[in-house]
């Protein structure tokens, strides 16, 4: 098997939505050197939108994965997303969250993806 390339990000804040007045739940990680962002409106889309530093680095998709461990959280995303998103295979967030952020994080995530 071809070995992912991993990239490795230090969260320095973040926000989450949890489906709001516009049904919409997103995640967004900041970090020193850029972001990182993915979100669906839960009622209209059937699909992620992610995006990455720029909206020119965006993607519709539902071929990705996440993986939530203590602190941080895992995206595994295909050839086609990581080039449209010009990162790795692998993004590895690694963030510092209190047990009700990392509840509304795990929240907003499930939303998210529920549609795959």
């Amino acid at each position: 098997p071809k070995k992912r390339n991993t990239m490795e990000k230090e969260c320095m804040s973040f926000e989450l939505t949890q489906n709001d007045e516009e049904c919409l739940s997103s995640v967004f990680f900041e970090f020193s050197d850029g972001y990182f962002a993915c979100c669906r409106n839960i009622f209209e889309d059937d699909i992620i939108y992610y995006e990455m530093n720029d909206q020119a680095n965006s993607s519709y998709s539902n071929d990705c994965q996440y993986c939530i461990d203590n602190n941080s959280i895992r995206f595994d995303f295909t050839e086609l997303v990581s080039n449209e998103l010009k990162c790795d295979t692998v993004l590895t967030i690694r963030y510092k969250m209190s047990e009700l952020e990392k509840d509304t994080l795990n929240k907003c995530l499930t939303e998210i993806f529920s549609c795959i």
